[in-house]
């Protein structure tokens, strides 16, 4: 069961290479099929087998506890790696410390515990993103039970050679052990699976309305956000409007890789710093679009004029050091009643307005104001570069 999960993970990682999550479950499973291998048909008395069945199990705990953890884009927290680290010192056969054979399931399971919980706790902020993510939160719970149990099980069934030995497959703790194995295991490898769909589906989405070069949202995820304005499901209170000054011009002195440049750390900037005040979206060659929802920017003008501040402070290896990117902001506040449409536009003509005031500066526009603009706008954004 473990190989066959193992080589579907396997596939998936060669199918998804930028998917992390099935390149830690598949090496997982593979090592959890070889372990359970060397459990199985190693004699009791081979101690080096044993070890090497004991190192693995940690290993494998923490791999598979990574898988999940990828998903998140979190890693294991240090204590797990001390844990698995003091388990095996202690375990290490025939050292002066070894302890007694009835002492060491008890060892083992003890660490597995504090591995899993140190995982758990990591994904605990999770819990409420997603019925998957209550289900994985769910099966690592019952998991660091188990292993709390197999901790207590030998203290009322000890644990001898000969209790483990041929013959004697069917000892409590023997049994209680398999079976609790290999159902979190299975559970483990479905619940794996599982995600990594759903992850895939949902990163397709993503990669649809996302700007291949700044990491953006593109047009498409323009016209979700405008839809989901239109609907009432993601009010958008105001559209900030941002134009490159002088893009063309960069282009043209000093090549296509320079404006690419730019325009990755534009979309960089204003990933890292603005995002927070809603969706944000590359909609042409050097314009973008910020949609501010309620209640996240209690003054939006003064994060246009951040704006134009942060992409002034860029500076490129690319580009000359006298070369200072700037750009024109246009700010306008959402009328209720209006599509978001019309806020776009009046946003777009604030740019302008930006323009034609010298650049390098942010301006912000009522709707009474947009006649007198609009009648030249189209030769204005003609001639503009």
């Amino acid at each position: 069961m473990f190989a066959s999960f193992a080589l579907a993970l396997a596939i998936i990682a060669v199918i998804e290479p930028g998917h992390k999550v099935a390149r830690w479950a598949s090496a997982a499973f593979l090592l959890s099929a070889v372990a359970i291998a060397l459990d199985v048909f190693r004699p009791v008395e081979d101690l080096a087998l044993g070890y090497i069945a004991i190192v693995l199990h940690f290993l494998i705990l923490i791999m598979l506890l990574q898988a999940f953890l990828s998903r998140h884009r979190l890693a294991m927290k240090p204590p797990a790696f001390i844990a698995a680290l003091i388990g095996m010192v202690s375990l290490f056969p025939n050292a002066p410390w070894w302890p007694d054979f009835t002492v060491r399931p008890i060892i083992v399971h003890l660490v597995g515990f504090i591995i899993i919980a140190c995982g758990l706790r990591c994904l605990w902020a999770t819990r409420n993103n997603g019925v998957l993510d209550k289900l994985v939160i769910l099966l690592l719970s019952v998991s660091a039970a188990s292993y709390l149990a197999r901790a207590a099980l030998p203290l009322i069934f000890p644990i001898t050679p000969d209790t483990i030995a041929d013959g004697q497959l069917t000892q409590p703790y023997v049994v209680f052990s398999h079976m609790i194995g290999a159902i979190t295991g299975l559970a483990s490898g479905i619940v794996l699976i599982i995600a990594i769909g759903l992850d895939v589906l949902r990163w397709r989405g993503e990669e649809s309305r996302t700007d291949y070069l700044t990491g953006l949202g593109n047009r498409r995820n323009l016209q979700r956000a405008i839809d989901g304005h239109a609907s009432g499901v993601r009010q958008i209170s105001d559209v900030i409007a941002i134009d490159l000054d002088h893009f063309k011009s960069i282009n043209d002195r000093f090549g296509h890789a320079a404006g690419d440049a730019l325009l990755r750390e534009v979309g960089k900037v204003l990933r890292t710093d603005f995002a927070k005040y809603g969706d944000i979206c590359r909609i042409g060659g050097e314009e973008f679009v910020v949609l501010v929802r309620p209640g996240k920017a209690p003054n939006p003008i003064t994060v246009a004029q951040a704006i134009v501040a942060s992409i002034r402070d860029i500076r490129l290896d690319e580009l000359p050091a006298d070369v200072v990117p700037t750009a024109s902001v246009g700010h306008a506040a959402h009328v209720e009643g209006e599509s978001l449409e019309a806020t776009l536009r009046l946003a777009d003509a604030a740019v302008y307005r930006a323009k034609d005031n010298g650049r390098d500066r942010a301006e912000t526009i009522q709707p009474e104001d947009i006649l007198p603009i609009d009648i030249a706008l189209q030769s204005r954004k003609a001639a503009a570069d």
